[in-house]
């Protein structure tokens, strides 16, 4: 008896990563407002979704204080087998039978101040994305230097989208999350 073979319920998957950095000169004020306008979403070009079929395709946008929070800092796309995942700080991404497993798991380096473990307690972090969803991992945290005492910030915003066919670039801004996880701390 001859089997079918297994089909992958995803057929490719677009992951967009918004780290925004900042001191404390843009804590508040204008910078603040200026940090703040930054979008928890963008549009992926189409010519970064062609020949995605069986792959993980990554957008990552640096935003920081040097530009005025005008335009991203830094911008690189990147490819991946969709079984072998991928990961940016406190979130992976992986292939699962039903679409895409996606995890948070806290750690002081990438998730900095304050502790975020309670999410890491029981699996409380693992979240599914089935064909055609798409959620949002956002989180802050305070960082500083041990040898000058100088302190920084970061937000960073994950937005995971899962396919049966071509990816559309206007997922993350033409539809709502399934699933839009904040762990937004007051950072002081």
């Amino acid at each position: 008896m001859t089997t079918a073979p297994l089909t992958a319920p995803v057929s490719s998957s677009l992951v967009q990563v918004i780290q925004i950095s900042w001191n404390k000169s843009a804590r508040g004020g204008l910078g603040a407002r200026r940090r703040n306008s930054v979008p928890l979403a963008f549009e992926v070009h189409d010519g970064h979704l062609r020949d995605v079929r069986g792959q993980l395709q990554t957008q990552v946008l640096f935003w920081g204080m040097d530009n005025d929070f005008s335009e991203p800092l830094e911008s690189r796309y990147e490819r991946a087998p969709l079984e072998d995942g991928y990961g940016f700080h406190c979130v992976t991404v992986s292939a699962n039978p039903e679409g895409l497993a996606v995890r948070y798991r806290w750690d002081a380096d990438h998730g900095g101040a304050p502790a975020r473990p309670f999410l890491d307690v029981g699996g409380n972090g693992d979240f599914l994305v089935r064909p055609g969803e798409w959620m949002r991992v956002c989180y802050n945290g305070r960082f500083s230097d041990a040898d000058t005492g100088t302190w920084w910030y970061k937000q960073t915003t994950v937005n995971v989208a899962a396919f049966m066919g071509k990816p559309s670039g206007r997922v993350f801004v033409g539809s709502e999350p399934v699933r839009d996880l904040r762990l937004l701390s007051d950072l002081w």
